[in-house]
Parts: C-alpha cells; structure tokens; sequence
C-alpha cells in the first residue's frame, strides 16, 4: 500500500502522480479554486507538476497528452491546454521545444487559441521577440489554411487576448505563400481599402476571397437590417461578430444567421438570441422603449395646462388673464401631445426595424434550435465539451444573464433539448451489467468549489450529472449521498438538470467521510461488484480510511475484485483510491472521455 498524505480538508489521502496532477489541471483547470485551496495555490501546484515532468525528461510524453487532450474535446476550458503548451514550448529541453511548436496548428484551431497560446509564451520569456522555431510555427499556422477559411477566422476573430493579426503576422515574419495569402496579410496590417484600391491584387487574389472580404466591410458599416444584409449572411454564413453591434438587436438578422450557425456558437448565444424574443417572450429594448414612452404619455395626462403639476404655481402667469393663461396652456399642451407623438412614432420604427419575428418563425427558430441540440454527430464533431453544455443549461433555465441584467422567457423545448445535448456529448458508452453504487459527495466542500473558473457549476453539480451519464447506461445502479451521513439520493433515468440541481440542494451539508459508501454496502449485505465515488477527495471525518473500508466490503462479501473508482471533481493533488491497487482507478471527472474509460478499467481492457 503507497504512503498516505495530509489533504487540503485536514484528512488524509493518496498523493497523485505529477502525470496524474497534469491530467486534472488540462481538464478541470484550477482557476475555481476548492474550499481549502484557493486558485492561486492550485494553479502553482500543477504548474510544478508540469515542470517536473519537464525537468525529469518527460517533456515529449506531455506535449502528447496535451494534443490529445485537445483533439479528443476533453477540457472544460482551453486557458490550462494552452499554458501547459506554451510552458512546453518555452521552458521544455530542445526536443519539448520543437515538438510543443509543431504541436501549435493541432492545438490552437481558432485565432483565439492562438493568441491565448502568445500571451503564456510571452510570460515565460523576457522579451516579445520570435525564435526561429517559433518564428516557423505561427507562419505555418497562417500558411497552410485555405484563404477563405482562413479570412474567416481573421475577420470574426480580430483582436484577442491583446494581440491582433497583424501585430503576429509582423513579429512573426510570415511570408505569403500566394496572393490570396498575401491580400490577406495586407488585411490584416493595412486595412481593406488598402487591398481593394490595389486592383492587381484584387485580380491575383481570386474572386471568391474577394467577395467575402467586400461582404464583411459591408456587414460592419450597415445601418439597417435589410434585404442586402440578410443576402450576405446567407450566402457567406457570415458570424455576429462580423456585424455592426448597432444591428445585433434584431432577432430577424439573428433568424438569418441561425440557419448556419455552428452547434458551439448556438450554446455560447443562446442567451443573446433569447433576450431579443428568438424564442418567444418579450424582446428585451423593445420592451424598455414601450415602458418608456407608456410612462411619459401617463406622465403627460397628469400635468397641468402650462406642462407642470396642476398643484404648483407660475409667477410670470400672473401678467395674463385667464383666456390667456387657457389659450397658452392649450398651446403648451398641442407642442407636448406633437412631441410625444413625433416620439412613439420613432420607437415604433426602431422596434419595426429590429424585425421581430411571427409565431409561426418563433416556433421554427424553436425547431432549429432543438434540433441542432439534439444532432449527435454536429456535437462530437465540434469537439463541444459537456461543461459548456451544461453551463449553457444553468444560465438558460435561470431565464437572466450570469455576468448582465438581461432576461428572458425560457422555452421548456430548448430546456430538453439541453440536457439531451449534454448526455450526447459524452462518447457513448456501452453497459458493463455489472452491480454498481454511485456515491455523490455533496459535502460543504463539494458545494464551494468550482469547474473552471465561472462561479457557475459547482462540484456537487457536476458530480450529479456524470453520476447521472452511468444511471441512464447501466441497468443495476444504486445511488446514495454523502458528507458525514449517507442520505438516499433518487436518479432517474429522465432527470432535468433544474429538478435534479433541487434535489441536491435540499440535502443538508456537512463533513467529508468518502468510507461511508463501502460501510453501508458491507452493513446492508448488498452486492456491489463497481463503487463509484464523485468527489473532491478532501475526506476528513472517516473513522477508517476508503480503501480499507473496500478491503473490509470484499472480505465481508465474498466479491474479492469489487473495484473503487474515484472520479476527481477539482484538480487538487490528492486522491482516496490507492495506487498500488489494481482494482482502483483514479479518473478526472468532467472529462468528455472517462464513462469511456470507466468501462474499460471494469471490463479489464485497462
């Protein structure tokens, strides 16, 4: 048996091995931070977990882990994949270095993975200057994409993390492979006018590039949504991003775009779109501009002849006889009534621009959306990781914006279609039939830490919903709660995310005794061939440590390979399965790829 360690929680714990710490922070990143170790601390832990690896020679091994990671869709968040990268490619032997920079066009597929990539490289170097082999790396990255994909990418994506293309193509050096490379570049560093006033270029460049380049100048200096502007989304599937803001609160331009839009960029807009009634409900300015002038005209019938309270008195009226003082506030009040009216009928051709949508659109954007949510293979292609499905459900079902003030009516279509969404964008997974208990820890701690850095979905969420991934594969499964008691805790296989979040949140907190769950099948005679236990490992109240309440189950039960398997939900340094067992398994929890790799330890393929 390997040597227990003090956790974070006051217990004690398994150390994880620095390919293990590196495997959670990928995944889990450590910006949320645990209830007993704040971010800072976490992240200068992994950080020496990853230097160590490079320092021990393993630098090659960790880049491979780093693409495969990204490849396979497996991050919550892309900032810890770039660190690590950029870590490799500055502080890693000659071998890291050249592999970390080959790595680069796997790794950073957007301009915005890039220029997170640049910002990490530049704080682990003292200058902003390129070597050679980065130097190569950025030119091939700009390079070998194809020049509409690529225009693309530079367009919707124009400045990020502080750096924008034309500052990376100058440090960079990177020399055009072509013209069309070359008029993009020109894009990039001197303008549009700049490449569509040079006529020989526009010829070389080629037709097609051309167009798109003349289509996103046109796009973000519209002033209306018309028949032209809604063409030009249409035939080059143009983004939000390359659209004058002025034009973004128009559900008809967003109707337009929603026809093409990517599965990733439908999660990351949902709200947008819900706020300005895509999906039925109240749209957000049209809403306030009505309210405003419904208060002013309500305003106005209350005052007086001379656009006052009636109560108040006027000085200089005392000069005028009363047929003047009529005849002046008749006067007052006709200006007052032709300005109010000169006003709502403004508003109403600012609402009528915004082109609101019929019912019967409503109720097709609806179906748009839904099935998008619901299309399995645009989900795994898009590398779409089930933390931002799920964050995208939080946010949806609370009807308001997490970071603004925006609100909307939420659609109980969309809200399935979510949770569908979610359980698709795990890889799927065959059932073991094996006897299984799933023991979610929802002790304080598990509710004060958080997935990534969003303050959105805690432990103890996220925790339920990968238990949830099991309940609706396998046909045995018991499911139980745990702090310093064990409550029951019913999964069903048809859960939404907002009955199960309630659920959970009325099971009282407490301490952490991750032994609980072997005790009570050893005391109930149940069999168990597969223990699972979501948690952050920081048990801290347990009269006898898990692993040797697991030894105690299968002495008891006669099941001598029962396995334990731990699923990590924050990135700590700390686990309850003991290494040295063969039937216990450490894996990172929130990973797109662990029910997968969950079978496999069960099945033997491990």
């Amino acid at each position: 048996m390997s040597e227990m360690v003090p956790n974070d929680g006051g217990g004690l714990g398994f150390g994880v091995t620095d390919e293990q710490r590196a495997m959670r922070f990928l995944i889990l990143g450590s910006e949320g931070g645990t209830y007993y170790a704040g971010s800072c601390e976490l992240t200068k832990e992994s950080a020496d977990s990853l230097m160590r690896l490079l320092d021990a020679g393993k630098g090659l091994a960790l880049v491979d882990t780093i693409v495969n990671v990204s490849l396979e869709g497996r991050a919550a968040k892309q900032e810890p994949t770039m660190f690590a990268l950029a870590m490799c490619a500055k502080l890693g032997d000659d071998a890291t270095r050249k592999h970390a920079f080959e790595a680069l066009g796997k790794v950073c597929r957007i301009p915005t993975h890039l220029f997170m990539f640049l910002s990490f490289v530049n704080g682990f170097s003292k200058g902003k200057g390129f070597g050679r082999l980065q130097q190569r790396a950025f030119s091939l990255w700009y390079n070998t994409k194809a020049p509409v994909k690529l225009a693309f990418a530079m367009t919707k994506y124009k400045k990020r993390e502080g750096w924008a293309h034309g500052d990376v193509l100058r440090l960079a050096h990177v020399k055009p492979v072509d013209d069309a490379h070359k008029a993009l570049y020109k894009f990039a560093t001197k303008g549009a006018k700049a490449v569509l006033e040079d006529k020989e270029l526009v010829a070389a460049a080629g037709e097609e590039l051309i167009a798109f380049l003349k289509a996103t100048e046109a796009a973000m200096t519209a002033t209306a949504v018309d028949e032209e502007l809604l063409a030009l989304v249409s035939k080059h599937h143009l983004a939000w991003e390359h659209i004058s803001r002025d034009l973004l609160v128009s559900p008809r331009l967003w109707f337009s775009m929603l026809k093409k839009m990517p599965i990733g960029a439908l999660v990351r807009n949902l709200g947008k779109m819900s706020k300005i009634a895509m999906f039925g409900g109240e749209h957000e300015l049209a809403s306030k501009l009505s309210r405003s002038i419904e208060r002013e005209d309500s305003t106005s019938t209350m005052m007086g002849f001379h656009g006052r309270s009636s109560r108040g008195g006027n000085k200089k009226c005392a000069k005028l006889s009363p047929l003047q003082l009529v005849a002046q506030g008749l006067r007052k009040r006709k200006e007052k009534q032709t300005k109010l009216e000169e006003k709502k009928k403004a508003v109403e051709q600012k609402i009528a621009s915004m082109g609101l949508l019929s019912e019967g659109e409503i109720e097709l954007a609806v179906e748009m959306v839904v099935s998008k949510l619901r299309d399995e293979g645009a989900i795994r292609s898009s590398r779409l990781h089930p933390y931002n499905l799920l964050t995208a459900s939080l946010v949806y079902n609370n009807g308001a914006g997490h970071r603004s003030s925006a609100s909307w009516e939420v659609n109980e279509d969309i809200t399935t279609a979510l949770n569908d969404a979610f359980y698709l964008s795990f890889k799927n997974v065959e059932a073991t039939g094996k006897r299984f208990l799933l023991a979610m820890d929802v002790s304080g701690s598990m509710s004060w830490s958080f997935i990534a850095n969003d303050n959105l979905v805690s432990a103890r969420t996220a925790a339920a919903m990968m238990a949830m991934i099991t309940k609706r594969t396998e046909e045995n499964v018991t499911s139980l709660a745990f702090s310093n008691n064990l409550v029951p805790l019913e999964l069903r296989d048809d859960d939404l995310l907002p009955d199960l979040e309630a659920r959970i949140d009325s099971i009282p907190m407490g301490g952490t005794d991750c032994s609980l769950p072997m005790v009570h099948a050893r005391e109930e005679k149940l069999d168990v061939d597969v223990f699972v236990i979501y948690t952050d490992c920081e048990t801290n109240c347990n009269a006898r440590p898990p692993h040797e309440e697991l030894q105690a189950y299968r002495d008891a039960s006669g099941i001598a390979d029962a396995k334990l398997i731990v699923v990590a939900m924050t990135s700590g340094g700390f686990t309850i399965a003991d290494p040295q067992d063969p039937n216990m398994l450490d894996v990172v929890g929130f990973d797109a790829s662990a029910p997968a790799l969950m079978r496999a330890f069960i099945m033997g393929e491990l």
